[in-house]
């Protein structure tokens, strides 16, 4: 996911064969404070830091899987980021934290990687990228290995995060997602690829607002329209529910975190939210917090209230 950089400082990550260029001892390197191991033979130097330049959006997950595979780097450079791992890099939405195995992948014919903490994959399909300062494998290549090792559901979610703005700008168009998912005859997941194709859409903003609507169609309810453009009598623009039902006048609109730490974000929501109601729309506000079933029988409520069959 493209996203304007900014710059981080992190801990030098060294081999303990170069422990002495840290001033440490081997004894030290175990026992000091200043020290730590972060793979077997490669330790972060806490007096020593390095500047990485990261995405905007880069959080602690992010910073704490990139430090650990730059660490594995440093003794493997052969192991390239992959699967989840680079997804995760990338921006796009992933079921797994910051405790989450690695995965990198070797050339065909190199025997997969096997450490601790590590998931270790061969391939054919392999072509290294620099990012931020480490080496993971070309984003459409990425997009593939999820195909094989995610469910359709967190395809989606991926599908939607490609499509849609949750960073930045989308990456790729609808067609050019087609085209990237069946221009590769063969690769482990291609059916489920293609179905959660079928269920994506562009347009959404947050990895809550595609949990959000692959709930209600999963409740059997009709599925909402994304981001629809909504022109309001009292306002002077269009307005973006994050999804709705136009024709009966349901809105649904999913509050991430982001939504009450941005104060001028939050004005604008209840400045929005009152004029909807006000021309008589039914505003659905949802949390993370917010149970599945619970929000599915207020918008099948809702639909009922607006004579529109369920």
């Amino acid at each position: 996911m493209s996203a304007s950089p900014k710059r981080i400082e992190l801990p030098a990550l060294f081999r303990s064969a170069d422990r002495a260029e840290h001033g440490l001892s081997r004894y030290q390197l175990t026992h000091s404070r200043g020290a730590s191991r972060i793979h077997r033979g490669v330790y972060e130097d806490a007096g020593r830091s390095s500047v990485v330049n990261a995405p905007r959006w880069a959080g602690p997950t992010w910073v704490e899987v990139r430090q650990r595979l730059a660490a594995l780097q440093t003794v493997r450079p052969d192991a390239i980021g992959s699967h989840t791992t680079a997804a995760l890099l990338l921006g796009l939405p992933t079921p797994y934290g910051s405790e989450a195995l690695l995965h990198v992948t070797v050339p065909h014919g190199t025997r997969p990687l096997r450490r601790p903490g590590v998931v270790g994959h061969e391939s054919r399909h392999l072509e290294p990228r620099g990012h931020c300062g480490v080496h993971i494998n070309r984003g459409d290549l990425v997009v593939h290995e999820l195909a094989g090792h995610l469910p359709a559901g967190d395809l989606v979610a991926v599908f939607d995060a490609l499509l849609g703005t949750w960073q930045d700008t989308p990456d790729l168009t609808v067609d050019e997602l087609r085209s990237l998912l069946t221009g590769r005859r063969r690769y482990r997941g291609r059916r489920t690829a293609l179905d959660a194709l079928a269920r994506a859409r562009a347009g959404v903003r947050s990895p809550g607002e595609t949990r959000t609507r692959l709930a209600i169609v999963a409740a059997g309810l009709p599925e909402p329209e994304v981001a629809p453009a909504v022109r309001l009598p009292s306002l002077p623009a269009v307005i973006h529910p994050d999804m709705a039902y136009v024709g009966p006048r349901i809105a649904i609109e999913y509050e991430g975190p982001q939504h009450r730490l941005d104060e001028s974000q939050w004005d604008r929501d209840i400045e929005r939210y009152g004029a909807l109601v006000r021309h008589g729309w039914i505003v659905i506000r949802i949390t993370r917090r917010t149970s599945a079933a619970r929000f599915c029988r207020e918008v099948r409520e809702a639909l009922e209230l607006r004579a529109v069959p369920v």
